[in-house]
């Protein structure tokens, strides 16, 4: 299995740097000043920053250790790792070409 915690971080940052591409081409915009929909007005740059932040804090949170010989996580009342915390932050990235159908939710 996969490190799920490096597939994360990379997901993650792939969608800080499209939130920092999204912010300067919306930057004095008068679309999304006037035009933009409520969906766009509401999935900003910042909310995206915001969401980024969030996980990269649950990321934090769960570490796995050994125990007689099985990984567990050290947050979630030492479930097998990967958590269900972990496996759930990957669901938006199920498409992704290095997601393993391993982390699915079960």
């Amino acid at each position: 299995m996969s490190c799920i915690l490096t597939f994360l971080h990379a997901r993650l940052d792939e969608d800080q740097q499209h939130a920092q591409a999204e912010a300067v081409l919306r930057d004095d915009d008068p679309y999304f000043v006037n035009e933009a929909s409520n969906f766009e007005r509401c999935f900003t740059p910042e909310r995206m920053r915001a969401e980024v932040d969030a996980k990269r804090r649950i990321l934090e949170l769960h570490s796995s250790t050994e125990t007689l010989d099985k990984p567990k996580c050290t947050h979630c009342d030492w479930q097998r790792w990967p958590c269900p915390t972990l496996r759930i932050l990957t669901v938006p990235y199920a498409n992704h070409l290095d997601y393993d159908p391993a982390w699915s939710v079960r």
